[in-house]
């Protein structure tokens, strides 16, 4: 249903391929596992009818996570309509409820926020807490993301931010201390950039 519905608003067959069913397969896995620690459990463990919940609840999340990252983040005024249509889908199967997909894409983004530590003069809104969540996941998974969109939409603020509380083990908090530290390599672009000077970053990052 996803790659027919971008399929549909792009308008070209090019515009999704197996890469992103293949992504989408990859960060299902990783919030499963992401999830799975935080909550101190295991898909391959059901004692208990409240832990078997939590599964439930895991598996359920990390799907709609998933097709957020490949597909509805990708888009901007055709959001609700993929929202509709995957709520649609939702419902057909009984596998989670209309109203669960915003809901648990503003509780994941939540849960990155709150472990982020914001100068004094910079309050979080809802176009920085997606981008961070966005950044934040993409650089777990070495996945490339591009983050398009008019100046004051936070988008180098997002990465400013990352870069000073991904400290490794110098982060400020237990969960950002289990998180690799982040090493930024800044380009300016301009009419006069040529395409050595992405090569020579992209050395000097492979070197680090």
């Amino acid at each position: 249903a996803s790659q027919r519905f971008i399929q549909r608003i792009y308008q070209e067959l090019s515009a999704v391929s197996l890469r992103d069913v293949k992504r989408c397969i990859q960060l299902y896995k990783w919030f499963v596992d992401s999830k799975c620690k935080r909550n101190g459990i295991s898909l391959e463990s059901s004692n208990t009818e409240s832990i078997h919940i939590v599964q439930r609840n895991i598996i359920r999340s990390s799907m709609i996570l998933s097709l957020a990252h490949c597909y509805y983040y990708r888009l901007s005024q055709e959001r609700d309509q993929y929202r509709t249509c995957i709520e649609h889908w939702l419902k057909q199967t009984k596998s989670a409820r209309e109203d669960d997909f915003l809901r648990i894409l503003r509780e994941e983004q939540k849960f990155y926020s709150d472990h982020i530590s914001l100068p004094d003069s910079i309050s979080m809104n809802d176009a920085l807490r997606e981008n961070i969540s966005v950044m934040i996941v993409s650089i777990l998974n070495n996945f490339p993301v591009f983050v398009v969109g008019k100046s004051g939409n936070s988008k180098s603020l997002a990465m400013e931010i990352i870069s000073s509380n991904l400290n490794g083990k110098a982060s400020r908090n237990e969960f950002l201390q289990s998180l690799p530290a982040v090493h930024v390599f800044s380009y300016q672009c301009s009419q006069f950039s040529k395409e050595e000077g992405l090569v020579e970053i992209f050395a000097a990052a492979k070197r680090h």
